[in-house]
């Protein structure tokens, strides 16, 4: 859980090659939940982050909360959610979202993936 932890794009692509590591069973489980609740994160970040999702890394729960990702960020995460069968929970709350995402959202997330818990408060 990052919590107003200057994380940044740059920094981000640090986490996201974390959550790239092998899975080694009973020794390495990868990233299950991940928090980066006003980050800084970015439109930018949610390519590097809509990657990973899309080769199904074992993330079950994200939480950008208070992020500055707006619509071009949210836009961007669902384009490469249409492949993801792991992410259960993604919550975009307070993330400068406006009706302009909704269509990709929509698709991207509510249809085409797995995800069940959709907060965008």
């Amino acid at each position: 859980c990052y919590w107003r932890c200057a994380v940044n794009d740059d920094s981000f692509k640090s986490v996201a090659d974390i959550m790239n590591k092998q899975i080694k069973p009973g020794v390495w489980e990868g990233i299950t939940a991940l928090e980066l609740t006003e980050s800084r994160i970015t439109a930018a970040a949610c390519d590097t982050l809509g990657e990973k999702l899309a080769n199904n890394i074992p993330l079950k729960s994200l939480t950008l909360d208070f992020n500055q990702i707006g619509d071009d960020g949210a836009i961007r995460l669902s384009k490469h959610m249409v492949t993801n069968t792991t992410l259960g929970t993604l919550s975009m709350a307070y993330c400068r979202l406006t009706s302009d995402c909704c269509e990709a959202i929509a698709e991207g997330v509510v249809r085409r993936s797995k995800t069940r818990v959709l907060n965008l408060s």
